[in-house]
């Protein structure tokens, strides 16, 4: 029985032998055709499979080296390696990562290239970018600093002369004369803000003003019965002085003076509502020292509106075409609403 056992190996090497040469045969005939073939990262690897490829091996991936073994005995494949659609399993092929391009800038000091595809949105060192939007609270606390303002006022003009006794009056008395005798205001103005508590402003105002003298207790005077006209074009400018505790609010309070020019169209009639000639000579362009107060509240940093109360102080006293002796100069003043565009 050994011998019949002896007898059947040997015969299986002597058969074995002739198939084990062969396939070295053929793996040296590939390797000859196949001398122009370049290797990559892995050499033998890369070999290898075009060998698995010329004899219909399968595809086996093989880091350690040429195993002939188990390629003659087919080993088992991976599952990458059975789905895999191409000659070469991708663990095989080069792999190479290349970063994306970067729009960010190198820091400075930094060496390198800053290849920038975008040309929009390309940043310069030591540039503040604006923000792309506003906030509320960025509004109402003055992010962005406002410088100027042009706008417009309406409102009402009002005089304080002789005619009328309105220099005289007791402040309840002059509120009523006031409100049955006042006239148009219309302006436009310019302001610059030269800091936060301090601006100049220049503009120009026309005035319809005038006045009654009818009240009973003057009937005894030299113009009882009286009335004028005034019409005035004013030319100013003016020193504003801010609330500095309100430098990042929306609201604002100032107080201002400065100097002007007006010119004054009179017109005096009497009782009989018959114009009158006023033989007193004067210039008809006069100076006025403008005084007064205002605020202002800012809308979205795009408007503002405000309220603002100016009186004149006048270097004559025929504002109204009556001098009396010994009398202060006539005054005027006006109550306007204020709506500008600040930048």
């Amino acid at each position: 029985m050994c011998k019949n056992l002896k007898k059947i190996f040997s015969v299986s090497l002597i058969l074995l032998f002739p198939l084990l040469i062969k396939a070295e045969v053929v793996s040296e005939n590939s390797v000859e055709n196949n001398e122009n073939v370049l290797l990559n990262e892995t050499g033998l690897n890369s070999l290898i499979s075009s060998l698995y490829s010329t004899n219909s091996f399968p595809v086996v991936n093989n880091s350690n080296g040429d195993n002939f073994f188990r390629r003659l005995f087919r080993g088992n494949r991976t599952v990458a390696e059975r789905r895999s659609q191409s000659k070469e399993h991708p663990t095989t092929r080069r792999q190479s990562y290349r970063p994306p391009e970067s729009n960010s800038q190198l820091p400075m000091g930094s060496s390198g290239s800053t290849n920038v595809r975008s040309t929009e949105n390309v940043a310069v060192e030591n540039v503040q970018k604006s923000p792309l939007g506003v906030s509320r609270r960025d509004q109402e606390m003055g992010t962005r600093p406002i410088t100027w303002e042009i706008g417009i006022n309406v409102g009402s003009a009002h005089a304080v002369t002789d005619i009328g006794n309105a220099k005289n009056m007791a402040f309840g008395d002059f509120m009523g004369y006031q409100t049955d005798n006042y006239g148009l205001n219309f302006g436009l103005y310019t302001k610059r803000l030269l800091s936060s508590w301090l601006g100049v402003s220049f503009g120009m105002d026309y005035g319809s003003y005038g006045g009654h003298h009818s009240c009973s207790t003057l009937a005894d005077s030299d113009y009882y019965g009286y009335r004028f006209e005034n019409n005035v074009f004013e030319f100013f400018g003016k020193l504003e002085l801010h609330a500095p505790f309100l430098e990042r609010k929306a609201f604002d309070l100032y107080g201002f003076t400065g100097i002007g020019v007006f010119f004054n169209d009179l017109r005096l009639f009497n009782e009989q509502n018959r114009p009158v000639t006023i033989e007193t000579d004067f210039n008809q362009v006069q100076p006025a020292i403008p005084v007064g107060l205002g605020f202002g509240y800012v809308i979205n940093n795009q408007v503002r509106i405000g309220y603002e109360l100016g009186y004149r102080y006048t270097m004559f006293n025929f504002f109204d075409g009556v001098g009396d002796k010994g009398s202060v100069n006539d005054r005027y003043f006006s109550n306007v609403l204020k709506v500008g565009i600040v930048f």
